[in-house]
């Protein structure tokens, strides 16, 4: 049973794995009360798809995306294990300045890589950026 990991006004991100290989993954779906609003569905299906041809190694890659068969708008992406931004800001303040330098120039990168694939990202903030721990990094 899928667990819910997070909520907003548009959609509801549950953890889950997934049943072909074990693996962990995180949903969104589109909140059912959202699937009349056309322009939301819309969104939600440029998100998807602006997701997908992402392939990054700073970014979240996505598996699958699509509507099942009860009319619930998914988006299914690989679980990343590490904190987000805001909580390391907020538990590390200040963080070393070569700490930031990497950190950034990783975000940049992805965001480079985003908009070459002409993939505006319209949520940027500490709580979507995943920090996670590395080999060598």
């Amino acid at each position: 049973m899928p667990t819910s990991v997070s909520r907003s006004n548009r959609a509801v991100v549950y953890r889950g794995i997934r049943a072909a290989d074990g693996k962990p993954v995180v949903l969104k779906v589109l909140r059912q009360a959202l699937l009349a609003d056309p322009s939301t569905v819309r969104r939600f299906q440029r998100e998807a798809k602006a997701a997908s041809r992402l392939n990054h190694p700073n970014s979240i890659s996505v598996l699958d995306y699509g509507q099942s068969e009860e009319g619930a708008m998914y988006i299914a992406m690989e679980f990343v294990e590490g904190k987000d931004l805001h909580h390391v800001l907020t538990r590390d303040w200040p963080l070393p300045e070569g700490r930031v330098v990497r950190i950034m120039s990783q975000v940049l990168s992805a965001l480079a890589d985003a908009h070459a694939a002409s993939v505006i990202h319209r949520d940027l903030k500490p709580e979507n950026i995943m920090l996670v721990a590395r080999e060598g990094n």
